[in-house]
């Protein structure tokens, strides 16, 4: 329990690989860079904070550097504002005055589902004859590679600082008059002089330092959303796709409706709708 109390504990499960961050902007901290960093790394990712906090920017960019990694996403929250905001805010994205048609699909009630039902058939009909080039598609993989495990290493040494710190503070807060005299000296002898050694140790981070190790050119972040974007939507023309572009195509929208709960239930369909709308937001 001591070794656990003093932060002692054995690592938590995550993956090893390091992953390229796509951002909207530099208008981030360090903070939001660690929770877009545990998202890509950990299996399941909770993001939360006070009204302003930039709480929609953060899972946007989580979102963008999950479809730039070729990942598959489920964002949920349990009530509609959230989801609402980042889907308004993926819908509005444009490169050079044109809707970047990310392929992201709000599902939810009937009412939500219809409505995304008859924005994939606009989305499809406005993309399906744009010609698309596989360099403009090219995202120097083994730079990006490189910085992205550069970046892992320097968030992970933030996020130790962060840990060195609280635990500090919590080591503070128990000395207060009255301790026993063994646990007192064993606080300010050890326990203290040992984390402040650690910290020391891990040197400054900064977010200057952190954005230093992203590629934040603007124009080919969008350029490379626009034509990835287009690349996927245009899946729905691949023969396998046929049974989901003929519930697309009906003209009752409850029968469409219908039609496509049916289809997405069935695990290879839902497998390559994914394919198409690798971002689900409900």
């Amino acid at each position: 329990p001591v070794r656990a109390f003093f932060g002692e504990l054995s690592a938590r499960p995550r993956r090893t690989k390091s992953y390229p961050f796509v951002l909207l902007d530099k208008k981030i901290d360090l903070d939001q860079l660690l929770a877009m960093n545990h998202a890509m790394r950990y299996p399941v990712s909770y993001v939360q904070g006070p009204p302003g906090a930039g709480k929609t920017q953060t899972i946007v960019n989580i979102l963008l550097t999950a479809f730039f990694n070729e990942r598959t996403v489920l964002f949920t929250s349990y009530n509609n504002h959230p989801i609402n905001g980042v889907y308004e805010k993926l819908q509005s994205l444009t490169y050079r005055n044109r809707k970047i048609p990310f392929p992201v699909a709000r599902l939810g009630n009937e009412d939500e589902v219809k409505k995304t039902l008859a924005h994939i058939r606009e989305l499809y009909d406005s993309v399906k004859d744009v010609t698309v080039y596989s360099g403009t598609l090219d995202k120097n993989h083994k730079q990006q590679s490189e910085q992205a495990k550069r970046l892992t290493d320097y968030l992970e040494t933030y996020e130790q600082i962060v840990e060195l710190q609280e635990r500090k503070e919590a080591v503070e807060s128990l000395l207060k008059p009255g301790l026993q005299m063994n646990f007192q000296l064993e606080l300010e002898t050890s326990q203290i002089p040992r984390i402040e050694e650690e910290l020391k140790k891990k040197g400054t981070v900064s977010i200057e330092g952190a954005l230093s190790l992203i590629e934040t050119d603007p124009e080919e972040m969008r350029k490379y959303l626009y034509y990835t974007s287009v690349k996927y939507i245009q899946r729905l023309s691949e023969p396998k796709n046929a049974d989901l572009v003929r519930i697309l195509r009906m003209s009752d929208e409850n029968e469409r409706w219908m039609e496509f709960n049916k289809y997405i239930s069935q695990d290879n369909n839902l497998d390559k709708f994914l394919r198409i709308f690798p971002i689900v937001c409900t």
